[in-house]
């Protein structure tokens, strides 16, 4: 039974006890701009191999959070723990696993217009290998974390098995997050001094993300479409609510955003400080929050949407190949597919010297997109290079990721699974070892071969 596709790479989920909620995380890369947690159930579409018009606005349905690279850039699984208090002040709550970073995270949820959305609280602790398979023991009320090496992975071995048990000691964390029109509301698993929330102990900055079909996404400005980086958010009063344990922090240019980051200083009544990191995301706001001193209906400024893919111009030098493909005469036909596992079928095509030559590429991979490109051999690790150095270039898709250089003898486009596409090109008058190499992001040190001309 299928309840949800358009998952890149999911490598992990998490189910509450009742079955009501269903979590799966994704893996940045080809339309899934950064990590993601997505809730996921009833057919809904999460957006790898691109929209779809039947899934709203965006052409995929929004996930509950993205989460920055710089806290997870390659996620594990989701693990429900139950109010046990061995657990301590973790008995209740979501935990996320990074198998990327090696940590885990509180995962924070909420509904607000009747939809889901929420975050991510890091919390501490290393492992030492990439987590990512997590299990809660009812018979210790501890939690068990596997964790392997592989990818981009900050693992210092193969594998790991450690426990997570509660020490007894103070761990402060945001048990919740409530978004208003007008800011958030924060609640926290201890007593908050009232004198610590004060206006200068608070920050926030937010970002969007790049929903296209390369290669993960830079963090770009809300204020400033297209330009890189984040934007402080205008925090206009803190308050600390009258139950000892929240805080509301007035945002009154909140509005729908990929990523928000909202950082505090604060400290509990017996005098202890603590210093919560919250990367939330919001789609859904409620009515505006007046429980405060201070209150004033502010209206709001025009925003900036979420930023979609744009369709490109296709690159002439493609159509420069092409042409020869139309031409009359005879072609050499050569075979190539790119399968499973980052590797082509073959490491080693031959062709004679000067000829007309058709080179079939197909993708037989699973999820992965896949080219091949073929240079004279003096040019090819400068040309792999510059390659690598597209990958940070959110427009880089439109070429392909291959860079505008001399030394290419030819090259195809990105072809994703079950696709296939013919490259035509005169083979060298030089007989000699010409290198291929897949040129799509992570793919360029396993990706390669050698073109014999005889």
């Amino acid at each position: 039974e299928s309840i949800a596709t358009g998952l890149r790479g999911t490598n992990g989920t998490g189910v509450s006890p009742d079955g009501s909620i269903v979590l799966a995380t994704a893996q940045e890369g080809t339309w899934t701009p950064a990590t993601v947690i997505f809730e996921v159930g009833e057919g809904s579409y999460h957006g790898f191999l691109g929209p779809r018009k039947e899934h709203g606005k965006y052409g995929y349905d929004l996930p509950l959070c993205f989460i920055p690279r710089g806290i997870d850039n390659s996620c594990g699984d989701i693990v429900f723990l139950p109010e046990d208090k061995r657990l301590g002040p973790l008995a209740g709550s979501l935990v996320g696993t990074s198998l990327g970073a090696c940590t885990h995270y509180r995962v924070l949820r909420e509904v607000c217009n009747g939809k889901p959305q929420g975050g991510v609280v890091p919390l501490p602790g290393d492992f030492l290998s990439g987590a990512h398979r997590s299990r809660y023991n009812p018979h210790d009320g501890q939690l068990y974390i596997a964790g392997s090496s592989g990818w981009e992975s900050y693992a210092q071995e193969d594998g790991s098995l450690q426990r997570v048990r509660y020490t007894g000691q103070t761990l402060h964390l945001p048990e919740s997050v409530e978004t208003w029109e007008n800011g958030f509301i924060v609640r926290f698993n201890t007593r908050i001094d009232p004198r610590s929330v004060k206006l200068d102990n608070a920050f926030a900055e937010q970002w969007n993300y790049l929903y296209s079909g390369a290669y993960g996404s830079p963090e770009f400005s809300v204020k400033f479409p297209g330009r890189l980086g984040h934007d402080r958010v205008d925090i206009r009063s803190v308050h600390a609510l009258k139950d000892g344990r929240s805080v509301f922090v007035e945002l009154p240019q909140l509005h729908p955003v990929m990523q928000l980051h909202l950082y505090l200083e604060l400290e509990t009544d017996t005098g202890e400080s603590f210093t919560p990191d919250i990367y939330y995301s919001v789609f859904e706001m409620g009515k505006p929050f007046t429980g405060f001193d201070g209150y004033q209906r502010i209206a709001k400024e025009p925003y900036n949407d979420f930023p979609t893919s744009r369709t490109y111009v296709r690159d002439p030098r493609l159509d420069a190949q092409e042409k020869l493909g139309n031409s009359t005469g005879t072609f050499e036909t050569l075979f190539i597919d790119a399968i499973p596992g980052l590797r082509y079928s073959t490491t080693r095509l031959t062709v004679k010297a000067g000829k007309r030559t058709a080179l079939i590429l197909k993708n037989t991979d699973v999820e992965m997109p896949h080219n091949i490109l073929i240079t004279q051999p003096e040019k090819f690790e400068a040309i792999v290079q510059a390659s690598k150095l597209l990958a940070a270039d959110p427009e880089a898709i439109r070429i392909h990721y291959v860079p505008e250089m001399e030394g290419i003898i030819a090259f195809s486009p990105l072809t994703y699974p079950g696709e296939q596409y013919a490259l035509y090109f005169n083979s060298p008058t030089q007989p000699g070892e010409y290198p291929f190499v897949c040129t799509f992001p992570g793919h360029w040190d396993v990706m390669r071969g050698i073109l014999v001309v005889e």
